[in-house]
């Protein structure tokens, strides 16, 4: 219960013999009904979490005031922003029956050629694999991962592509 309430998924109970229980054991139908228990609640929990985290981090972190010479970063903030919209704006590919796991995916020559061009490659996708795994959005996911400059963010998008995250 309490691996549940933190967000795990590895004591969930599948949904997929509920209806079957349900017809075995009546007395239990109301109880499979409720959401708790599921990988979704699981799933539910950390998405909200992340989202509380990332919410709370930036309420904390309030802007410093301009200052003239600021002009030039804020503009580069706002071309950084527009970048992780555009780049976040068709969400998640659905999982492939060819990309079944991450270690499979790394081994694709496409992402062995990018590790020389994409910084922390390998841990970006991880932790993009995980983030589509739990369903948080994914303009939350990149700003999460904090990126520099615009190149930065159309590099990260280029390795999502290729990784089959997004299209």
């Amino acid at each position: 219960m309490a691996s549940l309430e933190q967000g795990h998924t590895v004591y969930a109970r599948s949904k997929e013999f509920d209806s079957l229980v349900s017809r075995l054991f009546p007395e239990m139908t109301e109880a499979i009904k409720l959401p708790f228990g599921t990988a979704e609640y699981a799933k539910e929990i950390r998405r909200k979490r992340f989202e509380s985290e990332r919410l709370a981090t930036a309420l904390t972190a309030a802007p410093p005031p301009v200052q003239p010479r600021q002009v030039d970063s804020q503009r580069e903030a706002r071309a950084l922003s527009k970048a992780i919209e555009e780049a976040a704006r068709i969400g998640w590919a659905a999982h492939t029956s060819f990309a079944n796991d991450l270690e499979q995916v790394l081994r694709r020559p496409d992402i062995i050629r990018l590790k020389g061009k994409v910084s922390r490659l390998e841990e970006l996708l991880a932790s993009a694999w995980r983030a589509r795994e739990e369903g948080v959005p994914l303009v939350a996911w990149y700003r999460a991962q904090t990126p520099q400059s615009v190149s930065e963010v159309r590099q990260w998008r280029e390795a999502l592509n290729e990784a089959w995250l997004t299209m």
